[in-house]
């Protein structure tokens, strides 16, 4: 087993932050609406899942008006998608059942 340098252990810290703001950002949706813990009501509570879930939010635009709950879901596999791209991008591209290349 190889010991990770601390890039890989940085960039996974980094890929955990993300997968947290992006699990907050989805919260605060309804719980700005219900006003749930004392979270005041705002009209801009979706914002930080619009960039957080970036390019795939610009798509919700094609769609109109898909209503509250259709455009959560939508924003949650955009950031969801946004997650297994940023982890197949630090394993190198390649999964771990994919045989090494040699040359």
């Amino acid at each position: 087993m190889q010991r990770q340098g601390p890039i890989v252990r940085f960039v996974r810290l980094l890929i955990a932050v993300y997968a947290a703001l992006c699990l907050l950002a989805l919260w605060l949706i309804p719980a700005s609406a219900h006003g749930w813990l004392g979270v005041e009501p705002d009209p801009l509570a979706a914002v930080l899942a619009l960039l957080l879930a970036l390019p795939w939010s610009f798509l919700l635009r094609l769609l109109g008006d898909p209503g509250p709950w259709l455009a959560t879901a939508l924003l949650a596999v955009g950031m969801a998608l946004n997650l297994w791209l940023l982890w197949r991008l630090q394993r190198g591209g390649h999964a771990a059942s994919d045989p090494p290349e040699t040359t």
